[in-house]
């Protein structure tokens, strides 16, 4: 087969060497088609052909992969997928458009010398749905839905459209506006203090805002991510809650009354801590209870974090999660220290947003090695 120029130079990816010679050979009336086997560089050639070794992967794995090999290459990408659709066919081939900055893709799971073909959108082999064929016992085969319709089979590995989730941000964005003006109005009487659980809510919705954003974005970077570990995927909650935690001390400027460290004007747990009637009252009213609370997130952060670290110290994230929570840390105790000076209030703040991000990155780190 002869290649047409306007397809120059066009680059086969394949996720195992069979199919990327086989489909290379095809191509071969235009020149000699080097083959490459993961992780070397692509060749500088009109046709080419690359074997990611992806179709057994974890799905995350096999994503990157394909982005990693063909995200600075030009011209025409062929993704050669399994023709019974084995292998990590939705997330490679998500990958391959987003590196091209391509919305839509033609995928044809055929191969009519072996009597593999498409009708009525259902796979078959031999005249035989593939789900009830041997290759539905493949480890690789896409089996979860029972199906052989090549929509059920590829529908669960493709992202949810991206335009429900940023209208879901939108909606966060406009309840955020509401509580802003319902904050301010709090605090507009002749004392002009903010009620602190409506400046908590505020500060609730903007970390959501900034979650769900990164969230996205690490999904777009890397899609294919399973379930993290329960470890991983608890973490960016604690976090969140931590935060707003510190959100009722700031509002009640709790800060100011308990500025001692580790023990809280000699005491663990102060006798103060449920004063108020009736109990609930403590925990938006009470300078102990709140304060006793951040602390004690903080105490559970201090055990949780330094063994999320352990079990992926392998991993970039987890020490990026380990240095800002122990930076964060420093923080904390510092302002609480030094009578809670603007400056150092400001920037404890906001290294709780980055403690956060940081925590998502990690948990989307295990999601795709999990998957």
């Amino acid at each position: 087969m002869t290649t047409p120029r306007a397809f120059l130079p066009l680059t086969i990816v394949a996720d195992d060497l069979t199919g990327a010679c086989d489909t290379g050979a095809l191509f071969a009336g235009s020149g000699a088609v080097p083959v490459t086997v993961w992780p070397a560089p692509a060749p500088s050639a009109r046709v080419r052909a690359i074997d990611t070794e992806s179709r057994s992967l974890e799905a995350g794995e096999a994503a990157r992969r394909v982005r990693t090999t063909t995200g600075r290459l030009k011209g025409t990408m062929f993704k050669k997928i399994d023709s019974t659709l084995r292998g990590r066919v939705g997330p490679e081939i998500d990958a391959l458009m987003r590196a091209g900055s391509q919305s839509s893709a033609l995928v044809c799971p055929a191969l009519p010398a072996e009597r593999r073909v498409v009708l009525d959108r259902v796979l078959t082999v031999g005249s035989v749905p593939v789900a009830e064929t041997p290759m539905a016992a493949d480890p690789d085969f896409p089996a979860a839905t029972g199906s052989s319709s090549v929509i059920d089979l590829l529908r669960p590995q493709l992202d949810r459209p991206l335009a429900w989730k940023l209208w879901g941000i939108f909606a966060l964005g406009a309840a955020q506006g509401v509580m802003g003006w319902l904050m301010v109005k709090s605090g507009l009487v002749d004392d002009p203090k903010v009620n602190p659980v409506r400046l908590t809510a505020h500060l609730a919705l903007a970390l959501a805002i900034f979650a769900a954003e990164l969230w996205i974005a690490l999904g777009l970077l890397a899609p294919g991510a399973g379930r993290a570990r329960r470890l991983a995927a608890a973490l960016p909650f604690v976090v969140f809650a931590m935060a707003l935690s510190g959100g009722m001390v700031a509002g009640l400027r709790a800060g100011a009354a308990y500025q001692t460290f580790p023990l809280m004007n000699g005491h663990f747990v102060p006798p103060e801590i449920l004063l108020l009637e009736p109990w609930w009252m403590n925990f938006v009213h009470n300078m102990a209870t709140v304060q006793f609370v951040h602390r004690g997130f903080f105490w559970l952060l201090l055990v949780l974090v330094p063994l999320a670290w352990w079990r992926r110290r392998d991993q970039p994230s987890a020490h990026v999660l380990l240095g800002l929570f122990a930076a964060q840390a420093t923080l904390g105790v510092a302002t609480l220290l030094a009578g809670v000076p603007t400056l150092l209030a400001a920037a404890h703040q906001s290294g709780a947003a980055l403690l956060l991000g940081a925590a998502l990155w990690h948990a989307h780190r295990e999601g795709c090695k999990a998957s």
